[in-house]
């Protein structure tokens, strides 16, 4: 594999991650599967997307660990971005920062341990405290969830290293594999 400049290496970050917010941002979640359409539940499902993204690209198969630290810090820069346009100050959004980067991490942590366990309890346990804030949306919409990330999970398992380092990754639709 050729190696990735930095210039290329944040270009490619950035086709990575629009295809991460293009898969969280599905209609399907929010319409269907009651994910709050707010600020907040919009972030954990780029987070979700994120998380399962970086996985694939921390595997060992993929060998792009500077790819996901790349992807990391774009979506850093974007999450800034969004907070100062939100009108947050320029003294609170290191703050801001400083949580989300923390959610950024204990959530993959989360998720990585229940994926890495094959736990679909703590899967659940997980999307129903940070997707929905702890508030039980009910067993199905949980479990429809839980399965959406771990075929998620597998699909982008399919996913070739060339292509990732590209910038080319292809989530699967949300309605076309919940119902099965």
């Amino acid at each position: 594999m050729p190696l990735i400049r930095s210039h290329s290496s944040r270009r490619i970050a950035g086709l990575l991650y629009e295809s991460v917010v293009a898969a969280a941002r599905a209609p399907f979640f929010y319409r269907d599967l009651l994910v709050p359409d707010t600020i907040e539940g919009r972030y954990e499902m780029i987070v979700l997307h994120a998380t399962l993204l970086l996985r694939r690209l921390r595997d060992p198969a993929v060998g792009r660990r500077r790819l996901a630290q790349a992807v990391v810090d774009y979506m850093a820069a974007d999450f800034d971005r969004s907070i100062r346009e939100l009108g947050v100050g320029d003294l609170s959004v290191a703050r801001f920062m400083k949580r989300l980067g923390e959610g950024l991490y204990g959530r993959a942590a989360a998720y990585d341990a229940a994926l890495d366990n094959g736990d679909s309890g703590a899967l659940m346990t997980a999307i129903q405290r940070n997707i929905f804030s702890g508030i039980d949306p009910g067993g199905r919409i949980l479990a429809l969830i839980a399965g959406y990330v771990e075929r998620q999970r597998d699909h982008l398992q399919t996913q070739l290293a060339g292509d990732l380092a590209l910038g080319q990754v292809n989530f699967i639709e949300p309605e076309d594999r919940l119902s099965s």
